[in-house]
């Protein structure tokens, strides 16, 4: 990945909503994080052109060590939809959800979590993990030379630990806007998107929109 090119697009991003976050910093930031960086501040314009407002809270961009909790405190965007003067959702980085399993079970174990790199969540969560029910947007980032069907399995197994398949229905965001578009098929129907460099990507794309698993080729050249 260009890093050079990659920070070029998330300043020129983060340019058209400055008042939204005060610093990011790059240096000493893995490729990895460095595209997922690059996805969020895509998140953030894709969200503004739907019509939610964002606010950014905290002083600078931070990514943690390790997926955890929600936490207030922590870096993050509120997400209001035209007129709400409560945020509707809220925008966080590396967080870790219930999933649709564990809400059938009274003992949980490691497996009853998973792994969301960027997530629309409802708001004031605080302390804890969204259930599956609570997640209106989950991105999976990837920034690896090589994609292959191993990335298809993990995305397809993670729609299936936040919605069951259903009839298309509006989104959770677009429910919030009170428009009908997107459509998922799923129930609840978060919209799940896979994010990645590798153009070769898109040559997976048909199996999965069937379950509501949208892949989009975001390269930041």
């Amino acid at each position: 990945m260009d890093k050079a090119a990659a920070e070029a697009k998330i300043k020129g991003i983060f340019g058209t909503y400055t008042s939204l976050v005060g610093s990011w910093k790059a240096d000493g930031l893995t490729d990895g994080k460095l595209y997922e960086l690059y996805v969020l501040s895509r998140v953030i314009e894709d969200l503004a052109s739907r019509g939610f407002r964002l606010r950014f809270i905290g002083s600078s961009l931070k990514f943690k060590a390790a997926p955890g909790y929600v936490h207030q405190t922590d870096p993050h965007f509120d997400v209001f939809s035209p007129g709400s003067t409560s945020p509707d959702f809220q925008l966080f980085t590396d967080i870790e959800i219930e999933t649709l399993g564990s809400a059938q079970l009274s003992h949980k174990d490691d497996g009853c979590h998973h792994e969301l790199d960027i997530a629309v969540i409802d708001a004031g969560i605080a302390g804890g993990r969204p259930t599956h029910e609570q997640v209106a947007l989950g991105v999976e980032c990837k920034a690896v030379a090589g994609f292959g069907k191993n990335l298809v399995r993990e995305a397809l197994g993670l729609r299936r630990e936040l919605s069951l398949l259903a009839g298309e229905a509006p989104s959770r965001l677009a429910q919030a806007l009170r428009r009908l578009h997107p459509l998922v098929p799923a129930e609840p129907p978060s919209e799940l998107w896979v994010a990645f460099i590798d153009p070769k990507g898109m040559n997976y794309w048909r199996s999965p929109a069937v379950f509501g698993v949208d892949l989009r080729h975001w390269p930041p050249t």
